[in-house]
């Protein structure tokens, strides 16, 4: 169960504090990325016992602009997905904020996403890791309909997911909020303790972003994550995580992206 107090975010700011418990290599200073300043005003040195997470979603998708549920379902980026991915790249590669190791999903999406990234910020050779703990919400047969289909085909399956019900599995394959949430933040956990002291890049899911939100701030409501949106936590294992920074799309003003973060909310992409 998620616990600790709501962090006190601002999408915008800079810092904001709580005590709560092979792909393609695109050019990633394409013409329209913005070179948004990485202004990262908190302390920068990681204490020996914390890890620090720079959380982000992958780019739109195919089917995220079709309002296509995908759950573990592979899709591809779609063309704006590969310039948000690359004007997420610029943005960190404006600014010194190295990484010690970069993670994501096993699922394309996400995996090419931090690929433009690694090869953006001079990590280039380097491996993503790709671990299945960072997938995105299995949604079973639901993966690959658009909400008519859904409600229409699978009604039963559909209401489930809806009802945001913590414990009950989608019917048809599909798994509980409270399953993912188990795994995401045991894979968190895990990452964090292979890396006190230091800073990595974790390329994931709309659904994961918001187990992880969930585990810092101890609220089950969703936020919604706008694709390659950054977070960043520290991860303190086993218990305490705290948020430093949520839903920063600053990078995204110059390039185009989906106001309603489909996906990014109550919806898994």
């Amino acid at each position: 169960m998620p616990g600790g107090q709501e962090a006190a975010v601002d999408p915008g700011s800079t810092a904001a504090t709580s005590t709560a418990g092979t792909t393609s290599r695109e050019d990633s200073t394409a013409e329209g990325a913005t070179q948004a300043k990485w202004s990262y005003q908190s302390n920068p040195f990681i204490p020996r016992d914390v890890a620090e997470i720079v959380v982000v979603r992958h780019g739109e998708t195919t089917w995220n602009r079709e309002n296509r549920m995908q759950g573990q379902t592979e899709s591809d980026l779609s063309d704006a997905g590969r310039a948000q991915a690359r004007a997420l790249a610029a943005r960190f590669a404006s600014g010194y904020l190295p990484f010690a190791a970069a993670y994501s999903s096993d699922l394309r999406r996400a995996a090419e996403t931090a690929e433009v990234v690694v090869d953006a910020v001079g990590m280039r050779g380097e491996e993503v890791l790709r671990l299945k703990g960072l997938r995105e919400r299995s949604l079973g047969v639901l993966e690959g309909l658009i909400r008519d289909e859904a409600l229409r085909k699978h009604p039963e399956a559909y209401l489930t997911l809806a009802s945001k019900d913590w414990s009950q599995p989608i019917p048809g394959g599909g798994e509980s909020l409270e399953d993912m949430y188990g795994r995401v933040t045991a894979a968190v956990n895990h990452i964090a303790k292979e890396h006190l002291g230091q800073r990595v890049l974790l390329v994931t899911h709309g659904g994961v972003c918001n187990c992880i939100h969930m585990k810092a701030s101890g609220n089950r409501h969703a936020k919604k994550v706008y694709n390659t949106s950054i977070g960043i936590v520290r991860v303190s294992p086993p218990g305490k995580w705290t948020i430093l920074r949520w839903a920063d799309v600053e990078h995204l003003k110059a390039v185009d992206y989906d106001k309603q973060a489909f996906g990014g909310g109550a919806d898994s992409g």
